[in-house]
């Protein structure tokens, strides 16, 4: 099963200088999925409701589709170089 990223290093600044943080993307993957069992109730009648129109099973695709989306960014690496900053994303 393929799980979503649980870190993200981001580091800004001049070169040779500036600063590093870690932002813990599991925090972040709780509230949404904290939010997400609050609506399901609501998605699940909307996607029931619309069905028959052919809507539904777009909405689950959509749904599906967005998890696997942000799992698939484990391991993306964003190195932006300009004449005096630096900007660099590694997702762990």
């Amino acid at each position: 099963m393929n799980w979503p990223p649980l870190w993200a290093y981001i580091k800004i600044g001049e070169k040779g200088r500036g600063f590093g943080f870690w932002v813990p993307l599991f925090l972040i993957g709780l509230i949404i999925f904290a939010l997400f069992l609050a609506f399901l109730p609501l998605i699940v009648f909307v996607i029931l409701i619309l069905w028959p129109v052919g809507w539904g099973r777009w909405m689950f695709e959509a749904i599906k589709t967005g998890y696997t989306m942000m799992c698939s960014i484990k391991g993306l690496k964003v190195d932006i170089q300009g004449p005096k900053e630096n900007v660099y994303i590694n997702v762990v």
